[in-house]
């Protein structure tokens, strides 16, 4: 924990612009989220989030930089909160990526807003949609292909297998249903967050566009926003070395 708690403190430092030292009284800078006991959980889950951070960029071969306050600020208190694990790699990707000197420009203010609101589910369900983008994609993705990505990749608790007795029927529709809730829930806060666009599904015939035939509906595609966002939860890209690079030319 002391090794953790020192990369974190260096990493904080330096995306905050501020000498170690300066993490002495964090209650003042951070609101207590390194030394009060009443936020003992969200200190444990920053140290861990923020030590793998600088750990990612380490391997990248790079050190974090010093990001605005408006950006920093918000995702370092956000991450603090988080505990599932799956998210918590998702904000070490963020932060690693935010304090990334090879990044130009700033990261976006609104990323750790938008995080912030997302469950493992909509994180998964994102992932697969970009993994799963066939090259040139005009047409979107369907809903019946969007469930099934939701099925494959968003894991559950309890899975049916085999037959089914009698009895187990009502338990099953109702588990069913649930996941059907869930499933939209997801689908829904992707959509308010504009990482996923709905359209009206069309077809040409002649010199038009028409809408689909009763049953086809709206495909979902991923927005320009949905995509640089799946990008900032990425690991940071590892530094290629000068005589690799060289290697891959020739």
């Amino acid at each position: 924990l002391g090794i953790a708690k020192r990369e974190s403190e260096s990493f904080i430092s330096a995306a905050l612009g501020e000498p170690a030292r300066a993490l002495g009284e964090p209650a003042r800078a951070l609101g207590g989220l390194l030394s009060d006991k009443i936020n003992a959980r969200r200190h444990r889950n920053l140290i861990k989030i923020t030590a793998e951070a600088r750990r990612s960029l380490a391997e990248a071969g790079v050190s974090p930089r010093e990001v605005p306050l408006s950006i920093i600020h918000p995702a370092l208190v956000a991450a603090s909160l988080e505990e599932n694990p799956d998210m918590q790699k998702t904000w070490e990707n963020l932060l690693a990526n935010a304090t990334d000197p090879r990044n130009p420009n700033p990261m976006p203010s609104v990323f750790p807003a938008i995080l912030k609101e997302l469950s493992y589910r909509e994180v998964r369900l994102l992932d697969a949609v970009v993994r799963n983008e066939g090259p040139g994609e005009v047409q979107g993705i369907s809903p019946p292909n969007l469930l099934r990505l939701y099925q494959r990749y968003v894991p559950k608790k309890r899975r049916h297998r085999g037959p089914v007795e009698a009895k187990q029927w009502p338990k099953r529709q109702t588990d069913n249903k649930r996941e059907m809730e869930e499933y939209l829930v997801t689908l829904d806060v992707l959509v308010r967050n504009q990482l996923l666009s709905e359209k009206l599904y069309t077809y040409r015939k002649g010199l038009y566009d028409v809408p689909a035939p009763d049953g086809l509906g709206s495909n979902y595609f991923l927005s320009q926003l949905g995509r640089a966002f799946v990008a900032a939860c990425q690991p940071p890209k590892k530094r290629v070395s000068p005589k690799r690079r060289t290697q891959s030319r020739t």
